[in-house]
Parts: structure tokens; sequence; C-alpha cells
């Protein structure tokens, strides 16, 4: 066992359920048993809908899940003071502005982020 600190990521994803592609694709991120053994995760499950049929609603339920969200992401940011945060990023309508949001709340708490963009989004 090492006594070395692993670094620390948080993860601000989208998993299932529902199934989509993203929350499939970030799952496999956050269950890498690679990345498990490397770094240390702090999971922030960004979970707008219940059901695939939901997609492209806007229902004022969700404008409060978004504030609850960044509520989150800000405490999680000042407790844990992760080394990395890992963000997926998607680029259509209502969602690119919660997540610009979102990074911007990571920019004035000076917190070094890697966006994860899914191409497919942009046909």
């Amino acid at each position: 066992m090492s006594l070395a600190k692993s670094p620390s990521i948080l993860c601000i994803d989208q998993l299932p359920q529902p199934i989509h592609g993203a929350s499939v694709m970030n799952s496999y991120v956050i269950n890498s048993s690679i990345i498990n053994q490397t770094f240390k995760l702090n999971i922030i499950s960004l979970q707008f809908i219940k059901s695939v049929k939901e997609v492209g609603r806007y229902p004022v339920l969700k404008l409060f899940r978004a504030i609850g969200y960044s509520l989150e992401i800000v405490k999680k940011v000042l407790t844990t003071k992760p080394d990395l945060v890992y963000f997926t990023l998607s680029i259509k309508g209502y969602t690119f502005y919660r997540n610009a949001y979102y990074i911007f709340i990571l920019i004035i708490y000076s917190f070094i982020y890697l966006n994860n963009l899914f191409l497919r989004s942009l046909y």
C-alpha cells in the first residue's frame, strides 16, 4: 500500500437511469478499476430526467434540480478540494447554458476541469 495520497477527482456526470449513450460511457469511466485504483473519486450524478421519454421537455422541476446541483457542486468543491474536475459537457439547447453555468462555478473557484464532449450531439 502506498503512503502517498491519491489524487482526487470530482466527477460531475449523468449516470444511468435512464440509460442513454452519455450515461453509459460515464458509468464505464466511473466504474473503471484502473481509475479507481489510481484516483479517489467523488461523484455528483446529474439526474434531470427519469426516462428517455422526458428528453427535450423543460419542466420547471429541471430548473430546480439544476439549482440544487449547482449548490451541491459548490459544497463538494469546497469540502473535498479535488485535484481535477471531470465534467461531461452537452452543447445543445438548455443543457448548454446549464453546463456553462456549472463551468462558471468551477472557474470562480479556480479548479482545473476536464470536459468530456460527446461529438454525436453535434449531428
